[in-house]
């Protein structure tokens, strides 16, 4: 086991409290950075912000990027009223119907600012206005207007601030489930940390560049211009999937929180290659890993790194989450070290002979 949340939970506090919403990256790439010195032979930034890590291996001109982005979900601020109410912007996919009534936390040059989104209460809505869904263009951030208090003008609030959803680590009833607002993908950034310090014992076959994207949620952004830094022969994004099990989810999608890691056949920006997924199966199998097959309809990061330069076979290896894009997420302790496990292993296994394989379609 090498991802034990109780035991290091000082670490994955810090890793999913620094805010980093997509563009704004400042403070979670710090701390992983910290996290990073002494575990890597090399550390650098692309012009974008994303930290790259490598570790060279035995064989130097054999290539792996296991990438995962350091950039959450959140909001920016889009204007403000005389009163010091705040109007703000999506940054990702959000479901208006989470947003309301939910702690937020804006960030300016001062300092955090503390809110609350608001909407009109239900006891002055009309019966038919009920009836309509959310619209996040019809909400607003409070950061305790009154009368003589405005909060825009005492902290310097401006349009274009970062806005984070407020929520701490916390562990559920379940000892192995645990709750944060950012498990997409702090659990992924976590994973690779974990990664490099069980190499930093052991020098491994390949050379492995550990890439902490940013801007993954708006377009992958971050994952086209790091493919440039760490040009890889092969890649795997380490992220959440779906844990396709709660009540309304269809019995055929059927992916369990606790069943083990997960493997994507398909995405709405790249098809696997179907000879690295069927090889990291095999692995998983071979070594007793759980591990189940799955779709997403949006996409992960290797969306763009597959199209680098002549193209790069990819895949990507989940852990099963609830609530994704909201304000608390889940994940199980268990389903983390089965994805942690396999990617070690897969590390272990390519040589040249295996690269030269996954490349070749004659």
């Amino acid at each position: 086991m090498i991802i034990d949340i109780e035991k290091e939970e000082a670490f994955f506090r810090e890793i999913t409290q620094a805010p980093g919403a997509s563009g704004f990256e400042e403070e979670i790439r710090s701390v992983i950075h910290r996290h990073l010195e002494g575990l890597a032979d090399e550390i650098t930034t692309d012009r974008l912000g994303s930290l790259i890590a490598m570790r060279e291996g035995e064989n130097s001109n054999v290539r792996l990027m296991l990438i995962a982005h350091m950039d959450e979900v959140g909001f920016l601020v889009k204007g403000t009223d005389k009163r010091g109410y705040i109007r703000f912007l999506p940054i990702g996919g959000w479901n208006a119907q989470t947003a309301l009534g939910q702690r937020v936390t804006i960030q300016t040059k001062r300092g955090p600012v503390f809110g609350v989104i608001g909407a009109p209460s239900p006891h002055e809505l009309k019966e038919e206005q009920l009836k309509k869904a959310v619209k996040l263009e019809d909400l607003w951030i409070d950061a305790g207007v009154s009368l003589h208090f405005n909060p825009v003008q005492e902290y310097g609030i401006r349009p274009g601030d970062p806005i984070v959803p407020y929520g701490e680590l916390q562990r559920s009833a379940n000892p192995k489930v645990w709750m944060a607002r950012n498990w997409d993908d702090r659990i992924g950034c976590a994973i690779l940390l974990k990664i490099f310090q069980a190499m930093k014992t052991r020098k491994p076959p390949c050379t492995v560049y550990g890439v902490f994207s940013v801007q993954e949620e708006p377009a992958l952004r971050g994952a086209a211009t790091s493919s440039w830094i760490a040009d890889p022969d092969l890649a795997l994004a380490v992220d959440v999937s779906f844990a396709r099990d709660a009540p309304g989810d269809p019995e055929e999608d059927y992916a369990p929180m606790g069943g083990g890691a997960c493997l994507i056949v398909c995405d709405n920006w790249m098809l696997p290659n179907r000879k690295l997924r069927d090889s990291l199966l095999d692995l998983s199998e071979r070594e007793k890993i759980p591990c189940h097959l799955s779709y997403l309809k949006s996409g992960y990061d290797t969306g763009r790194v597959h199209l680098h330069k002549q193209g790069v076979p990819s895949c990507v290896l989940g852990v099963p989450s609830r609530y994704i894009h909201g304000f608390a997420s889940l994940i199980h302790e268990d389903d983390a070290n089965h994805a942690a496990n396999l990617a070690l292993h897969w590390i272990e296994n390519v040589d040249a002979d295996y690269v030269r394989n996954m490349q070749s379609f004659l």
